[in-house]
This record gives structure tokens, C-alpha cells and sequence, in this order.
């Protein structure tokens, strides 16, 4: 009567359960269940879930008590847990499976991928059921531990006398910093620092009287921007990230305004400091931070839409484009939405007039 007394109040206080709580409970749930006790499986359920949620705050000592618990725990029919025979994985209930196998109108999700691929080809399984195939099988990456934060794979690289390599936490490949997150924000510091750099080395410029705000932008654009945005069409911004790059720009249009009226009077200046950072890109000719990052990424995919079907860089961005549950595919998605493109097919019938794209898309046309 104890052990179901607590275990309904381990079920309702589940949400509020940290990692040490969580593994020492699944581990006396565990050792219960191994002395012949009837465990409530429902409470078994609950902890479990909440198991998941705090597992990247765990010990050693506590993924270890987790771990154990869920060997215990989880298999067999006393619980109600059930393995898939198609790729193994434990589901809670039979329900849960058949939902698993039998997503879509009878096609199994569960395949192993290179079955998927074969599948494909044969014309059992569409392409867009592939990519959240593959979308899949990389959450369930993750959620077995054999990916490293956030879509970095776990590889062992071993140098030529067979020592493991030493891991880096982030190294430039191509001109571009390759970070363990998957994320942009490194990247985007790097590039921000070298920007900074050339903005000093055209100093004399941004102070010059001889050449007109136009020109200034335009020299801006040439120089600057296009280091600090390289490669920023396959960046997967946050709103951090969109934060960070429109702090960076704002400053740097800022400076080549205060340069160029650094002697004016006083009272001049103080009315310079005032002036909104949206006049300043009116008098350089600029369009805003969100056009430029919109105008790279839409030219860049109306680039891959409009190769061949065959090509591999329209198969794999037209597989991206069909995950909405990504961040670069939102950033995408979002652009087709300010520019009123209804769909991917919509965007891949107007990439297909280049020049007309060309205008659609550009930010330069929106000052």
C-alpha cells in the first residue's frame, strides 16, 4: 500500500523533478520491480518522461541509476512496452506502434534509411516522406546520446599511427567556422571581427568630403558587407543571431556617418547622434539587415531550384525546404512569406525566370 501511495505521488510531482530526482526514483522504482513489488506502471511512465527532459543536466552517477532503472523497468509486458520489429525501438503501448508503423495510409516510418532510399526508387515512398524520415532518425540520434548537442555526430578519428585524434570544439572549413552546435552565432562573431578590421583600413574614405554617400555605400557593400555576410544564406539565424548581425550593422553605418561630419559644431553633432539608424541607411542607399539576409538565401535557393530534377543541390535543398520544423527552413519560409510566395512549387515556378527573381528578391529595390 506504501509503494502505491508513492508511486501516485511520484506520478503527480513528475513536472517538477530535477535530474537527481528523477534517476534515484527510477532506480528504486527498478530494484522494487526486481524484489517481485508491484510497481505502478503509470508512475514508471511519468518519471520516465520527465527522464528525458533533464537528461542533458545528469551526472555520470545519475545517467548510470537512470540507465539501470530503465533496463529494469522498461522491458517486458508488465508495463505494458512493446519493441517495434522493424527498427527495434521500445514503444509504450500498442497503440503507440501502430501509429509508428503505420503513419502513412500503411507505409511503415520505421525502415532503416537505405531501405527508405530503396523504397523511394521503386515508388513506394515519396521524396517528402523520405526527408522526415531522415528528419526522424536523427532525432532518434539524439535522443539515444549518439549526437553530440545539437547535430554534431559522434566520430572517432584516429591519426595515422592510430591515436585517437584530439577533439576541437570548432575549426574553419571553406571559409567558414564549423561549430559542435550546428549554429551561426560563432560564425557570425568571426565575421563581424574581420568587417570591423576592414572599416578601419577605409577610415581615410568614410572621412573624405570628395566622395559622395552613394558611392560610400556602395564601397561599404563591396568591401564590408560582403565579408560579413559571407556564406550567410546557409546560416540557420535565431532571432539572437538576427539581433547580433542588426546591432553589428547598425553600428557600422553609424560610424561612417559620424566620420564623415566629424567637424562639424557642436550643436551639429549632437543632432548627428540623434539622427535614426534608418535615415542613415537612406542616406547610403543600404536596405535593411533582414532584406540582405532575405535576398541571399532566396537567390541562393532559386539557384539550386533551377537545376535539374537529377541534380544532387536541388534533391537535397528541395529535402530541407520539406523539414518546416528546422531553423534554416523557417528562415526560408519566413522569407516566402514577406515576399507573398505561397509555397515551394510557387517559389521554384518564379525562380525559374531568373532576372524576374532577381527583382523580386532584391533588397535594393525595397529602400
Amino acid at each position: 500500500t506504501a509503494v502505491r501511495a508513492v508511486s501516485a505521488e511520484a506520478t503527480r510531482v513528475a513536472g517538477k523533478m530535477n535530474a537527481q530526482d528523477s534517476s534515484i526514483i527510477l532506480w528504486a522504482l527498478a530494484k522494487l520491480a526486481e524484489r517481485g513489488v508491484d510497481v505502478d506502471a503509470t508512475a514508471v511512465r511519468a518519471v520516465s518522461a520527465e527522464a528525458t527532459r533533464v537528461a542533458g543536466k545528469m551526472n555520470p552517477q545519475e545517467v548510470s541509476n537512470t540507465l539501470w532503472g530503465l533496463a529494469e523497468c522498461l522491458n517486458g509486458d508488465k508495463f505494458g512496452f512493446v519493441d517495434c520489429p522493424g527498427c527495434n525501438v521500445t514503444m509504450m503501448s500498442d497503440k503507440a506502434l501502430h501509429i509508428h508503423q503505420a503513419l502513412y495510409n500503411g507505409e511503415t516510418i520505421c525502415l532503416g534509411y537505405q531501405a527508405a532510399e530503396a523504397a523511394v526508387d521503386a515508388g513506394k515512398m515519396t521524396e517528402n516522406k523520405l526527408a522526415l524520415r531522415r528528419h526522424q532518425r536523427v532525432q532518434s540520434f539524439k535522443r539515444s546520446g549518439n549526437l553530440e548537442k545539437d547535430g554534431a555526430e559522434t566520430v572517432k578519428v584516429k591519426t595515422c599511427s592510430g591515436i585517437d585524434a584530439a577533439t576541437c570544439s570548432s575549426f574553419v572549413y571553406l571559409g567558414s567556422m564549423i561549430s559542435p552546435d550546428a549554429t551561426a552565432q560563432g560564425e557570425i562573431r568571426r565575421r563581424a571581427v574581420r568587417a570591423w578590421s576592414i572599416m578601419g583600413d577605409l577610415d581615410n574614405i568614410w572621412q573624405s568630403y570628395c566622395i559622395t554617400w552613394k558611392l560610400k555605400g556602395q564601397l561599404f557593400s563591396a568591401l564590408v558587407l560582403s565579408v560579413m555576410l559571407y556564406n550567410a544564406e546557409v546560416w540557420p539565424l535565431t532571432k539572437a543571431d538576427l539581433k547580433l548581425l542588426e546591432g553589428t550593422y547598425t553600428r557600422m553605418t553609424r560610424s561612417i556617418y559620424v566620420r564623415a561630419t566629424r567637424r562639424k559644431s557642436d550643436l551639429q553633432q549632437i543632432k548627428i547622434a540623434r539622427v535614426k539608424k534608418i535615415d542613415v541607411l537612406k542616406l547610403l542607399q543600404l536596405p535593411t539587415m533582414p532584406g540582405l539576409l532575405r535576398q541571399k538565401r532566396l537567390r541562393w535557393v532559386g539557384h539550386a531550384l533551377r537545376r535539374d530534377d537529377s541534380d544532387l543541390s536541388k534533391v537535397e535543398v528541395k529535402k530541407e525546404l520539406a523539414l518546416s520544423s528546422n531553423t534554416w527552413t523557417q528562415c526560408v519560409l519566413s522569407d516566402m512569406k514577406e515576399l507573398k510566395i505561397k509555397s515551394v512549387k510557387d517559389l521554384e515556378n518564379k525562380s525559374m525566370n531568373r532576372e524576374k527573381f532577381r527583382k523580386i528578391s532584391s533588397a535594393y529595390t525595397q529602400i
